[in-house]
């Protein structure tokens, strides 16, 4: 009852590209945080943060795109419950990655 062939496997392509999508999103709170409640008190300080917000904005793209990539290869190598689930999730972050304030 209890041997590995009965046991439920856990799908980590498609938890990886879920993982992937929820640190992208993260990386947009961040951004945002970041975009609307500092207020730079100098040249220095105003060049500091937009090369952070560029940083984070490319991250955050780079982050989605290898969650599309695990939604792929989970597509490849998993049942297909768990692949709908990470191609919905990643499609939504795709979105907000490419779509929404870029």
């Amino acid at each position: 009852m209890n041997d590995p062939k009965t046991k439920l496997a856990i799908p980590r392509r498609a938890s990886a590209s879920i993982a992937f999508g929820l640190v992208s999103l993260f990386t947009l709170r961040v951004y945002a945080e970041i975009m609307w409640n500092t207020r730079p008190k100098s040249d220095q300080a105003s060049e500091i943060i937009v090369s952070l917000l560029i940083s984070l904005e490319t991250t955050r793209s780079v982050l989605a795109v290898v969650a599309l990539l695990f939604c792929i290869w989970s597509w490849h190598k998993e049942r297909w419950v768990p692949s709908v689930a990470a191609t919905l999730f990643t499609a939504l972050v795709l979105y907000v990655a490419f779509f929404i304030d870029s």
